[in-house]
């Protein structure tokens, strides 16, 4: 059931974003309220809002948006989908992927 919630918020925050690119503001925040009444805590849906009512010079409510925001995620990155909560499981592999690379051979010059 919950993967049902999620992918009603996330149908909603695609016509969100597909109306900002449209210059649909006041519908895209209504898309983006749908998206979060599926899924209260789909920061991507957030950060779009957040942003939306930036460019409506909404202020004062971006900036509640935001703060919610940083409850749900005080590192402050998004997250994505394979990642921990923290985002860091591609940025911890990435020193052994380097490491376990061949070094360069040098090309005579």
């Amino acid at each position: 059931m919950a993967d049902d919630a999620h992918q009603k918020a996330e149908d909603h925050y695609y016509a969100a974003l597909d109306l900002v690119a449209e210059g649909e503001q006041e519908r895209a925040l209504a898309e983006y309220e749908q998206s979060l009444a599926a899924d209260p805590v789909f920061t991507e849906a957030m950060h779009g809002m957040a942003r939306t009512l930036q460019d409506l010079n909404r202020l004062d409510e971006a900036i509640v948006v935001a703060k919610r925001i940083a409850e749900l995620d005080p590192r402050g990155g998004r997250r994505e989908r394979g990642a921990d909560a923290g985002g860091e499981a591609a940025v911890a592999r990435e020193p052994q992927q380097r490491a376990a690379r061949p070094p360069q051979q040098r090309q005579p010059g």
